[in-house]
């Protein structure tokens, strides 16, 4: 990839589309077999790194570092300021994405499904107990609750029944595009901590790995799609027209100028912004210039 022209979308690219397709379908493969690799995985990723390093790499998609990140380049990179918005929007189709996904699947997370201990046990077994229309199985199993109507709304067994798909994987995934698609030489540590972020949600016992795949792939997908389409490029217009002292004058200049529109099926993001068409002293010139060599 290279740098991304200020309000220009970037080029759509059909590997990338379908790369985010087939990790989305490779997560609900996974799904099937999950009693066979959730323990490995998880026991395997406990004992590789320490709880340290784990912890560390879940702050990357971390509001407070998403914040600091936008605002550096909001205040360093005044060529890649137009991006944030449409980042911001990317952001929002993401986790919009998810957590009706999060809804419509109901999953239990791993201490309520196969790893369910005594506690939470015994805590469904009293919800069981208070509400016998909607009874949850309280054996080691996958349980997928999906939207029913009498679902359980208290605040523990909502939040333990949130596991599918991975936020925390959306919103690495989607953060780690962002990045790379500004700055390319970055692709390599970004997507390392995109990949450890999921990978931590594993070990901690919050999701599955089929969890992680599905989120990261609806992570991807938003991203590419925000940058390779011209609405949020005119969102970020509106917000810069109404705040014009936030860009520098090379980048105001572009404002007003007709975006693009990328070809389908390149790879990588367009290189500049859109030329002109030539003056109509040019066009004369050239007219001549073919008539006289025609004679």
């Amino acid at each position: 990839m290279s740098d991304v022209a200020p309000f220009q979308p970037i080029k759509r690219s059909a590997v990338q589309i379908a790369c985010a397709c087939g990790v989305a379908l490779l997560g609900l493969a996974v799904t099937q077999v999950e009693w066979t690799i959730h323990w490995p995985l998880a026991e395997a990723l406990d004992d590789f790194v320490s709880n340290d390093f784990w912890a560390a790499v879940r702050q990357f998609p971390s509001e407070v570092s998403i914040a600091a990140v936008v605002l550096l380049i909001a205040r360093l990179d005044p060529k890649r300021r137009p991006a944030i918005p449409v980042f911001l929007v990317a952001l929002l189709l993401a986790m919009a994405a998810t957590s009706f996904l999060k809804g419509a699947a109901g999953r239990a997370r791993p201490y309520n499904g196969f790893e369910i201990n005594e506690e939470n046990r015994a805590n469904l077994g009293r919800w069981n107990a208070e509400n016998p229309d909607f009874q949850i199985p309280v054996d080691n199993s996958d349980k997928w609750m999906h939207w029913e109507p009498d679902r359980p709304i208290g605040f523990w067994v909502r939040d333990g029944f949130n596991s599918f798909p991975s936020g925390h994987a959306t919103t690495a995934f989607a953060f780690a595009l962002f990045l790379w698609i500004l700055y390319p030489k970055a692709g390599r540590i970004v997507f390392f901590l995109a990949a450890g972020t999921a990978l931590s949600r594993v070990e901690q016992g919050r999701h599955y790995l089929s969890d992680t795949l599905v989120g990261g792939a609806i992570g991807w997908a938003a991203v590419h799609y925000a940058f390779s389409a011209a609405w949020p490029w005119d969102v970020s217009r509106w917000v810069f027209r109404r705040f014009p002292r936030l860009l520098k004058r090379p980048e105001r200049e572009l404002l007003n100028a007709k975006p693009a529109a990328p070809p389908e099926g390149a790879e990588g993001p367009a290189t500049g912004p859109a030329q002109s068409a030539a003056p109509p002293q040019a066009r004369r010139q050239r007219m001549q210039r073919r008539q006289t060599t025609a004679v």
